[in-house]
């Protein structure tokens, strides 16, 4: 879908550190990367489809995410699925349905995605 774009309904009072699907829209933070250092974007109703990409979902995120963000080739590796939300830095990647309780200090990447190092360091962005 070519009109696909990052979402930017994100919680704006306290709230855990956590990820989850569609049925949480508006009701999570704001997330960004301590590995890489880049803002966690999130495409609601969409998952990362490694068919969908050339040299797999790491691969893709790292070539169109961060330094060289390109949005309209970034959601080329998305599939839709109702429900879901895809989330990604340059370095890390989910998808996801159900709440996933986030560790500042890193939280498993699998089964729901991978990540360079093994695990997610998200935590929420500073304003």
């Amino acid at each position: 879908d070519p009109h696909v774009q990052p979402d930017t309904d994100f919680s704006r009072g306290p709230s855990k550190l956590a990820i989850g699907g569609t049925e949480f829209d508006g009701r999570l933070p704001e997330l960004h990367c301590s590995s890489c250092g880049f803002a966690v974007l999130r495409f609601r109703g969409h998952v990362w489809c490694e068919a969908s990409t050339t040299n797999g979902v790491y691969m893709h995120i790292r070539n169109y995410n961060g330094h060289s963000l390109n949005v309209s080739k970034l959601r080329s590796g998305l599939s839709r699925a109702e429900g879901f939300a895809a989330y990604a830095c340059q370095c890390a990647w989910q998808s996801v349905a159900q709440r996933k309780e986030l560790d500042q200090w890193g939280s498993p990447a699998e089964p729901e995605g991978g990540a360079a190092n093994g695990k997610l360091t998200w935590g929420k962005k500073r304003k």
